[in-house]
């Protein structure tokens, strides 16, 4: 029953100030109307860009050599963002041009009312997320139309800017490698005449050449100690003619016709002798084998000295031998030490060409690779973007909920009156009912009489109907025709209320 009676009085007290609560609730809820009115809607219009990939795969996936797609779309969202590009859409579509407006707070505006998203694909077998498989282009925008006519503008310049700048970066790659190509072709054609110029300075030192050298020194040394012999032995001839030890017998081996002759004359000569002691001849024999044998001492003299020089002769040309034999074999052995610095300079060559050629090589993969890019560029067949859905002209707004603010509005105008209504009962707390007074005193009382209003209080109830009944006649139809004028028309408010889906009972 307390709660009954409390629930009676709260009824009582509304109803007993029912114009002012009328009045806040009215005038709270107009408010709330007039100001999501006053709110300016956004419709939001979105494209979708699908991103096709290669339809032949290449080997210029790798992200050290190209840029990724995730790479390429937020460089072309940087172009799409720049301010010229801002600015030239918001000119051609006559954006945000108002008078009061700067140009860098247009700028500012037209990047909220752009936005572009990927769509990541399917993620790796390494847990990271895929290249994006799509983008969203969204705009929001004050005018339905306007916001789909910008999405799809930036769209047509998002499929420009890609396929230009793929066609770019293939051209400008394809004459990188092609210009890598002729400079390392270049740099190759010049070590290798670095290398000719080396070998021909150095080609007693060249590694090949060591083998052939190191027999050399063994022939010399083996055509030394025969020189050695020779002159040996022509030392011991020079021996022999110093002591003068020289047989009947020439340097032919014949036998001497002088020698024979004194030999035959002595023969004569002792048998005369010992037959006639006496002979004449005796006499001429004896000169003629003096005679003779002072000849054969004269000959014998100049065959010595003749032998003497012959052999001098050979011992000078057997040391002029000697002395070639020693110059050639220190200049095989200068050779053959300096033979390990020139193998290093020649690794120092090969390694030096060995890289220029990998260099050369990758750079010939390189301009192939590119060139099949540019053809499938050319064919439309490397990764490209399609437009999977255009922007179409939104039906509702986004933002604001006009609805939502026209509610909590009158929700809080509801609960402002009554919250002002039940100030104004604290503010004078008299006893009304007797249902309250048994409450406030716990007694039930005698007698219970009725208000009797007095004159002034009539006219005043009265006053107050009439300001109300004028309100109402007056004031709600001017808040509504200044709303229509400065705020929204009613054929605008109309369309408006039509896109709230209210229930209809």
């Amino acid at each position: 029953m307390d709660q009954i009676s409390i629930i009676r009085d709260l009824f009582r007290m509304v109803m007993r100030r029912f114009f002012l609560f009328c009045l806040i609730a009215g005038l709270g809820s107009l408010g709330a109307v007039w100001y999501a009115l006053s709110l300016s809607q956004v419709f939001e219009a979105a494209a979708v860009v699908q991103i096709q990939r290669p339809q032949i795969a290449t080997d210029r996936g790798d992200p050290g050599t190209m840029q990724t797609t995730a790479q390429r779309i937020q460089q072309i969202e940087q172009q799409l963002s720049s301010r010229d590009n801002l600015l030239e859409v918001a000119n051609k579509y006559g954006l945000f041009e108002a008078a009061d407006i700067t140009t860098a707070e247009r700028i500012h505006l037209m990047r909220l009312a752009f936005r572009l998203e990927s769509v990541p694909g399917m993620r790796l077998p390494n847990g990271l997320a895929g290249e994006p498989s799509a983008l969203i282009i969204t705009t929001r925008l004050a005018e339905a139309e306007q916001s789909a006519l910008v999405a799809n503008e930036f769209v047509s310049r998002l499929m420009e800017r890609n396929l230009r700048d793929r066609e770019t970066r293939t051209a400008e790659t394809l004459a990188f490698f092609r210009r890598e190509e002729e400079r390392l072709a270049q740099q190759i054609a010049d070590l290798d005449t670095q290398l000719l110029e080396f070998k021909y300075a150095n080609a007693n030192s060249l590694p090949e050449g060591l083998e052939f050298k190191r027999d050399e020194i063994v022939r010399l040394d083996e055509d030394a100690r025969e020189i050695s012999r020779q002159l040996l032995a022509l030392d011991r001839q020079v021996a022999i003619l110093e002591q003068g030890d020289i047989g009947p017998l020439g340097d032919t081996g014949a036998p001497d016709p002088v020698s024979l002759e004194i030999s035959r004359l002595k023969i004569d000569l002792s048998r005369l002798l010992a037959t006639a002691p006496g002979h004449f001849n005796i006499p001429r024999l004896r000169n003629e084998i003096a005679a003779l044998e002072e000849n054969e001492t004269a000959l014998s003299q100049q065959r010595t000295d003749s032998q003497r020089v012959l052999i001098e002769d050979e011992v000078a040309l057997l040391n002029e031998q000697i002395a070639s034999i020693a110059d050639r074999r220190a200049r095989l052995d200068e050779q053959i030490q300096t033979t390990p610095g020139v193998e290093q300079e020649l690794a120092a060559f090969a390694r030096r060409r060995e890289q220029l050629q990998q260099q050369l090589d990758a750079a010939i993969q390189g301009r192939a690779e590119a060139e099949v890019e540019q053809r499938l560029e050319a064919n439309r067949q490397a990764e490209r973007f399609e437009v999977l859905e255009s922007a179409l002209v939104p039906d509702h707004p986004v933002e604001p909920s006009r609805k939502k603010i026209v509610l909590a509005g009158s929700i809080a105008s509801i609960a402002l009156a009554f919250g002002v209504i039940f100030l104004l009962e604290l503010a004078n707390p008299v006893i009304r009912s007797t249902s309250r007074f048994q409450r406030a005193l716990g007694t039930v009382p005698t007698i219970a009489l009725p208000h009797v209003a007095t004159i002034w209080e009539t006219r005043r109830r009265r006053l107050g109907r009439g300001v109300a009944l004028l309100f109402v006649i007056v004031g709600i139809p001017a808040s509504l025709m200044l709303i229509d004028q400065k705020v929204l028309s009613f054929e605008e408010m109309a369309e408006v209320v039509d896109t709230w889906d209210l229930p209809i009972f």
